[in-house]
């Protein structure tokens, strides 16, 4: 029986690594696409969940333009621009200043003093009815 070479020896021991790595580094991606798998099918939920959202914010994306709302981590800004009216009426958006008008109510947070020019019905701040009229 003959004896293997050292240069042969070498090289099967290399390829034998190589194919030992290879194996560990398939079995590594098999597992990230089985995480990512699962984030997909969450983030999948979510959608479904939020859909009725999502379906408003395209509906308002549609009638005031793409470039007055930013949307980012910190959450949704409504940016007032060139005059824009909504085929609704209940949202005008012009330089400077947005008017809102609304059965409901409107949260409003603000960095700097807010002006309100005309305002109906009852207003509460920080939780407590307030008379503008007084």
């Amino acid at each position: 029986m003959k004896i293997l070479k050292s240069s042969q020896r070498t090289l099967i021991i290399i390829l034998t690594s190589i194919i030992i790595v290879s194996f560990f580094f398939i079995v590594r991606l098999e597992i990230k696409a089985a995480e990512l798998q699962t984030q997909w099918e969450k983030h999948q939920e979510s959608l479904k969940a939020n859909s009725d959202v999502l379906e408003g914010l395209e509906r308002f994306y549609r009638f005031a333009g793409l470039n007055l709302i930013k949307m980012d981590v910190a959450g949704i800004t409504l940016t007032a621009g060139t005059k824009q009216s909504l085929q609704s009426s209940w949202l005008e958006i012009q330089s400077k200043s947005i008017s809102i008008t609304t059965e409901g109510s409107i949260e409003i947070e603000a960095k700097e003093d807010i002006s309100i020019k005309s305002l109906k019905g009852d207003v509460n701040i920080n939780g407590k009815k307030v008379n503008l009229n007084e």
